[in-house]
């Protein structure tokens, strides 16, 4: 009967509170969120115009262009963290968006066709941003430094990623490239993405620029385009990128351009699916020179002049059509004996601190690409 009686409470009081929240709504009184309202507003192109309230959001609504040095980027950067621009707005000019510090969301239309130089730079807490489908290039310094980026995600009919578009993104984990039409990724366009894992580039990129990947030292997979224009890995396109162990070098590149490796300290394998490709002066250096893997049936590799690597020369070695030498198997474990039920576990003995001992010292950071 007790229980009943409990139950018949929690209802009633459940009913209650119902009650107080429609009494409050009906009445006018505000239940929670403080009231929205307008902070300021203006022009930002001959027929947009620009809003920004009280939690936040800056809509922009209108046609055509958004422009101009407008008046948010000095009086109101630290308000606005929440950008929605509006059905109708086709293209934004450069530098707009610069520097808004607070901004963490972006919405964009559907109907924007192109994007602005430096349009979201350092913009350093937006968080992700989804590009519209009819954006076919990412124009230079888009979301350079924009530091708490996480993913990116492309249309799939881009065709180019500009200079610096993704340049000291340093959280940015992950971005579609392989679901894309990309044909050109041109200089410094990811350095220092120090938390990019992968890379895949799809066969229709015919051209990457010089440190194009620099500095990515999270990444452990490199895909590389098999297009057959696609001929030279450029000038520190993967250094100081430490987390690369293997790497596989399709037939169609014949150029590797200096320092491409340089300070890969992590890179065991690189192994070539085609002819000895020229080679310019220290690709592999700064760090333990390499295997080169090459097609044993593959005449180019016989007789080679090591002199082309200078003092950082790797060794070489063939390998069979199916085999993968540079893969180290796992080794199987040891069986461990039953432990016997009868003994008690002995405690392992806690080594005490050397007090002479001093913390290491942080690293220092590596030089920037020439």
């Amino acid at each position: 009967m007790m229980k009943n009686r409990s139950g018949n409470r929690q209802i009633i009081s459940f009913i209650m509170i119902l009650i107080i929240l429609v009494n409050s709504i009906t009445s006018g009184y505000p239940v929670s969120a403080a009231e929205v309202t307008v902070v300021a507003q203006g022009s930002c192109g001959q027929s947009a115009e620009w809003t920004l309230y009280s939690d936040g959001l800056m809509e922009i609504t209108g046609t055509g262009e958004v422009s101009g040095d407008s008046l948010w980027s000095e009086q109101y950067m630290l308000d606005i963290s929440k950008l929605v621009i509006g059905e109708g707005i086709t293209n934004f000019g450069g530098y707009v968006f610069r520097d808004i510090i607070g901004l963490k969301y972006v919405e964009l239309p559907d109907s924007l066709e192109s994007l602005g130089y430096n349009g979201f730079s350092r913009c350093v807490n937006l968080e992700s941003v989804l590009i519209p489908d009819n954006i076919t290039v990412v124009p230079g310094c888009i979301f350079e430094g924009c530091e708490h980026m996480k993913n990116i995600v492309l249309p799939d009919d881009v065709v180019k990623i500009s200079d610096y578009a993704f340049h000291t993104c340093s959280r940015l984990e992950s971005i579609n490239l392989k679901d894309t039409a990309v044909r050109v990724i041109d200089t410094f366009a990811f350095t220092c993405c120090r938390k990019l894992k992968r890379v895949e580039l799809p066969d229709t990129v015919e051209y990457i620029g010089k440190a194009c990947f620099w500095g990515c030292e999270a990444i452990t997979d490199v895909i590389l385009s098999k297009s057959e224009k696609f001929t030279t890995l450029p000038q520190e396109v993967f250094a100081h990128c430490n987390s690369i162990t293997t790497i596989n070098i399709p037939s169609n590149i014949t150029t590797i351009e200096e320092s491409a490796f340089s300070y890969c300290e992590g890179l065991k394998s690189v192994v070539f699916e085609g002819d000895f490709p020229e080679f310019e002066p220290y690709v592999f250096s700064y760090l333990t020179p390499p295997v080169l893997y090459y097609p044993e049936d593959n005449e180019t590799w016989e007789n080679v002049d090591m002199s082309v690597f200078g003092n950082d020369v790797p060794t070489l070695k063939s390998y069979k059509k199916g085999e993968q030498p540079w893969i180290t198997p796992e080794a199987t474990p040891e069986p461990t004996a039953s432990p016997d039920p009868t003994l008690a576990p002995t405690a392992e003995p806690t080594a005490s601190p050397d007090p002479t001992l001093e913390p290491t010292a942080e690293p220092t950071a590596s030089p920037g690409p020439t």
